[in-house]
């Protein structure tokens, strides 16, 4: 008789992320965002922080966070915005799946996990997910934000994405830098997931 063909193990081995943070003058809030994602429960993960040429400590606060944690990198450019800033992370990165996150987001311990899931799945090619502003006190949240203590959908009906896949991200050719902070939309028709289970708490002041 012929001998069985050993069936192929799927392999359970997780795919790499790479997060990236764009800060310019974020020194007061950086070290917090940094830890929020070093302390993720998903792993493998590795973060790169671009400094968009500060002018206050900012450099100088991820620089100590880069020697405490092995997976923490900086890299530095002179001031040219964050899209400019993301796409230079985006060029050093070896992470399968890309997340974007800012200076002032402080994503709970599972966010990554669950935000990445249909990604991982093949559900979506990007996904969002939901966020509170993390002092709803703040005058000035109240009146930016209605219902500010409340949670918030990232992007429903727009293309804002925190995750992509790396693959898919090279296609698009990156962020235009001269769209500002408004960089997180891409003008690409990908299959979007919105995760209301994947939650940062927003620090505006």
């Amino acid at each position: 008789m012929p001998a069985k063909k050993k069936a192929k193990k799927k392999s359970s081995k997780k795919p790499l992320v790479s997060v990236i943070i764009a800060a310019f003058n974020a020194e007061d809030k950086i070290g917090t965002a940094i830890r929020a994602i070093v302390n993720q429960s998903y792993k493998p993960l590795e973060l790169f922080v671009v400094d968009d040429g500060s002018t206050d400590n900012t450099r100088a606060v991820v620089s100590s966070h880069a020697k405490e944690y092995k997976n923490v990198h900086l890299l530095k450019q002179n001031r040219k915005g964050p899209g400019a800033a993301k796409n230079l992370a985006f060029s050093k990165s070896k992470g399968k799946i890309i997340v974007f996150s800012d200076s002032d987001e402080y994503p709970r311990k599972k966010y990554i996990s669950l935000l990445i899931d249909p990604i991982i799945k093949g559900k979506a090619q990007t996904s969002a997910g939901a966020w509170y502003v993390a002092f709803p006190k703040s005058p000035w949240a109240r009146c930016r934000f209605q219902d500010s203590h409340e949670i918030r959908i990232h992007g429903v009906n727009s293309k804002v994405f925190r995750a992509i896949k790396a693959s898919d991200f090279k296609k698009t050719g990156g962020f235009d830098p001269s769209k500002g902070y408004s960089d997180d939309r891409l003008g690409q028709n990908l299959k979007k997931a919105q995760v209301l289970e994947a939650i940062f708490d927003h620090d505006v002041e």
